[in-house]
């Protein structure tokens, strides 16, 4: 409980602990709480594609104990903060073990400010995978949605 609630206060005042909570949250499989980190919007794109789905949820611990020793070696940290009134960026660099044959890569996640609370934003990103989906959908079935 005093690690959510210190995850809770420090939401508010730097983006970059946004980040650092949801990544870190996601990490441990306690998705229902990464979500909170989200824009409404976003979450809801998110259920949409699937991705706070109980099964889903399950893969990813099936998987996390398959590889607990590689997913322990994945690095990411924050190298990056820019805020610009209600709107930020936050950049960061992930770094893969050798054997996950991954290329190291840094992402930059936006975020805006609501009531003093910063949530990520990634309904542009769920929006085009979406589309994305349906045009594959598409491909395969020849029904267009």
């Amino acid at each position: 409980m005093t690690l959510f609630l210190s995850i809770s206060c420090s939401n508010s005042k730097q983006p970059g602990n946004t980040v650092k909570n949801a990544l870190t949250l996601g990490e441990a499989g306690d998705l229902d709480n990464a979500k909170k980190y989200f824009t409404k919007g976003s979450r809801e794109l998110m259920n949409k594609v699937g991705i706070f789905n109980p099964l889903f949820q399950n893969m990813g611990n099936e998987s996390k104990n398959n590889s607990a020793k590689k997913k322990s070696n994945l690095k990411w940290k924050v190298v990056n903060e820019k805020v610009s009134g209600n709107n930020a960026t936050v950049q960061v660099d992930y770094k893969f073990p050798k054997e996950m044959d991954i290329k190291n890569f840094t992402a930059t996640f936006r975020l805006i400010q609501n009531n003093k609370k910063w949530e990520i934003d990634i309904e542009s990103e769920m929006k085009t995978f979406l589309k994305f989906k349906d045009m594959m959908e598409e491909k395969d079935t020849g029904k267009k949605k």
